[in-house]
């Protein structure tokens, strides 16, 4: 696994402004070509740069797993096409904005906010042809913000509780373990992005923990 700690811009948060899965990333089309290119080094995947909701807040307003992506209400007619253009299939949720900070998803489970509704989780549900739960994280409802997860592991803010911790591992049918980014931020995946094959942090992130990071994806 590659480790690299970077911003984007001077940001570092950059769980808010990119989205990535085993094959796609997300950029902003503000990225640089540094950027850019420390995200194919690391992550081996091909690059989308765009808009939603003609901002640059793209991990905020979307969540993607393989090529398909769920997106933001504010999602344009014109960007939903310009993605489907590009083979990523994608369903917009017209009642939620940031839907990247609600949805979490590995390839046996997601996992969905509280705030979305029976119907819509039924759509997200068939859209990634994945079952699914609902439930509160670490006393929030923003579970896709507290809680990192790939194919393998995850990460997951240490103000998780005993019982939420071990549904998360039920839910995933993976191990993981409490984590932190930028020097005590339990918002894991805000100031991070991972795959199977990488690991880029904000880089207010210490070394421990990097080092707890590395032990939880690496595999």
């Amino acid at each position: 696994m590659i480790i690299k700690k970077t911003n984007f811009k001077s940001y570092t948060t950059i769980g808010i402004f990119c989205s990535i899965s085993e094959n796609i990333a997300l950029l902003p089309l503000d990225a640089s070509a540094k950027f850019e290119g420390i995200i194919k080094d690391v992550f081996g995947v091909e690059v989308i740069k765009t808009s939603l909701g003609e901002t640059n807040l793209l991990g905020s307003l979307s969540k993607i797993y393989g090529k398909k992506a769920i997106v933001s209400n504010i999602t344009t007619d014109k960007e939903i096409k310009y993605l489907e253009d590009l083979g990523l299939k994608t369903l917009r949720l017209n009642a939620y904005h940031a839907v990247g900070n609600l949805i979490s998803v590995n390839k046996n489970a997601a996992l969905l906010s509280k705030i979305i509704s029976d119907a819509d989780n039924k759509k997200i549900s068939k859209f990634y042809s994945l079952d699914f739960d609902s439930f509160n994280v670490a006393g929030t409802d923003l579970v896709g913000s507290v809680l990192a997860t790939t194919d393998e592991a995850f990460a997951v803010s240490s103000s998780v509780s005993e019982k939420d911790f071990e549904k998360i591992k039920n839910l995933f049918k993976v191990d993981g373990n409490v984590a932190t980014v930028n020097y005590g931020d339990g918002f894991v995946s805000n100031g991070l992005l991972v795959n199977t094959k990488g690991l880029i942090v904000g880089e207010k992130t210490t070394g421990y923990e990097i080092m707890r990071l590395d032990e939880i994806f690496r595999k």
